[in-house]
């Protein structure tokens, strides 16, 4: 990949929303359509998806900083509500988490099994990826991930890039701390005239058509989210 691309590159980071997981094809994702979406309008631009399931915010900030920009002029980041106060996901998960293996599985027959069925049952773990799981909101965390997306949008500034927010609300309860949490994130945004998208498709009458399950958007949810990001970036590209 270029560093330096003829075009308006779009670098988008995220988790397993953005990344779509095995249940949504890559060409399927929000930013492949918002891609396709830009180059149906003739915009001379491309998007960048750089996504991974069970990512924290702090896994985006460290991947940009090793990685850089790849010449973008536009940074988008996704946000949930899981992320708000999730920790660094270190190496050390691999091949001890189901969604996380090091190699290819032994047989199709035994990833249904351990991956799917079993952890139905409660015999084996969950398969979710760590940004899916939820537990007691740690407002301590919840710091730290806001100033890692400040750190996130310095750099990108001091690329010659402006950062956008794309928050996403899960279909799940919200809980005092977590609102506060959310509340504080949309206000730094605002303060530093960073643009928030904010799609709310779990307000919608169509939410059960619109989500795959309680956090990740189903195909059509993701077709409605690259839409909104067309619409609402266009004028920046």
């Amino acid at each position: 990949m270029k560093a330096h691309p003829a075009g308006f590159r779009i670098l988008l980071l995220g988790d397993s929303v953005a990344n779509g997981g095995t249940q949504v094809n890559d060409d399927e994702t929000y930013p492949a359509l918002f891609g396709a979406l830009l180059a149906q309008k003739k915009h001379n631009a491309e998007v960048v998806n750089v996504s991974a399931g069970g990512w924290s915010v702090l896994n985006e900030a460290a991947w940009l900083k090793l990685h850089g920009t790849l010449g973008a002029r536009l940074v988008v980041l996704e946000v949930n509500d899981r992320d708000l106060d999730q920790s660094f996901v270190g190496p050390e998960i691999l091949d001890q988490h189901p969604s996380f293996p090091s190699h290819r599985p032994l047989s199709g027959l035994g990833e249904i099994l351990f991956r799917y069925a079993l952890p139905r049952t409660g015999l084996v773990p969950s398969a979710a990826d760590p940004g899916s799981t939820g537990g007691d909101f740690q407002e301590s965390h919840a710091k730290v991930t806001l100033n890692a997306i400040g750190e996130i949008k310095n750099f990108a500034h001091n690329h010659g890039a402006r950062l956008a927010l794309l928050y996403w609300d899960a279909r799940l309860p919200v809980s005092a701390p977590q609102q506060k949490a959310r509340d504080a994130l949309l206000a730094w945004a605002s303060t530093q005239e960073v643009t928030v998208i904010r799609p709310q498709l779990n307000k919608s009458p169509l939410a059960d058509k619109y989500f795959r399950d309680q956090i990740h958007p189903s195909v059509e949810g993701n077709r409605i989210v690259a839409k909104i990001l067309e619409s609402s970036l266009s004028k920046e590209i």
